[in-house]
């Protein structure tokens, strides 16, 4: 890849994309598979809390990165409204 500063904010929204798609998937595991009061088999409630741990976990994970994708894009957010502004 090009400079370090392209390659950190490259690793970081590749980071924020892969945390994105573990908070939908796990978000949709327990919804549709895994519903409060779901009576499966036996260790079902021990899934159950694994995965409601995971998707925890990883959104706050998601969200600390998006905040710090926000932070290190905030030159490029307020050219572009500053921009955008001044056009109106």
């Amino acid at each position: 890849m090009g400079n370090p500063k392209s390659t950190r904010l490259w690793l970081l929204n590749v980071a924020t994309f892969v945390c994105f798609l573990a908070v939908s998937s796990s978000g949709m595991i327990r919804w549709l598979f895994l519903p409060r009061g779901f009576q499966g088999g036996r260790g079902t409630g021990f899934v159950r809390q694994l995965v409601v741990d995971f998707h925890r976990w990883t959104s706050l994970t998601f969200v600390i990165l998006v905040v710090l994708h926000l932070v290190l894009h905030w030159p490029y957010i307020r050219s572009n409204l500053r921009g955008w502004l001044t056009r109106r």
